[in-house]
């Protein structure tokens, strides 16, 4: 995948004004690009919290899930501190397709990783 090679060779200076089109590669895991994404992604900071939040926040429960499982998990503690409250309620008051499709298991999988790892 050149494309891909390609993309992890820009600086971050390239990367983050194209960080919400390059989430939207993770609205499906399955796509050879999305893993490689992901890990590019996850190597950025603070400037991922407004687009992961407007994911965390839309009503696509899988790449919700995608994000939460392959990116956040992976992202520094300050961004998933920041997204704590998205975090917080998708456990606590989660919709029907949040529980259909596994968006709770992720989150409590990043609340462990705030509660036990970030906080310390």
């Amino acid at each position: 995948m050149a494309s891909v090679e390609a993309l992890m060779a820009l600086p971050s200076e390239e990367i983050i004004p194209n960080i919400r089109p390059l989430l939207e590669w993770l609205r499906d895991i399955n796509w050879p690009v999305a893993g490689p994404v992901a890990k590019l992604l996850s190597r950025h900071g603070n400037e991922l919290i407004e687009p992961i939040r407007e994911v965390l926040n839309s009503d696509d429960a899988i790449w919700k899930n995608w994000v939460l499982s392959e990116l956040l998990c992976h992202t520094a503690s300050s961004v998933r501190l920041a997204l704590s409250e998205e975090i917080e309620r998708i456990i606590e008051q989660p919709t029907d397709a949040e529980k259909d499709e596994e968006v709770v298991e992720s989150a409590r999988d990043i609340r462990f990783l705030i509660t036990h790892n970030d906080r310390n």
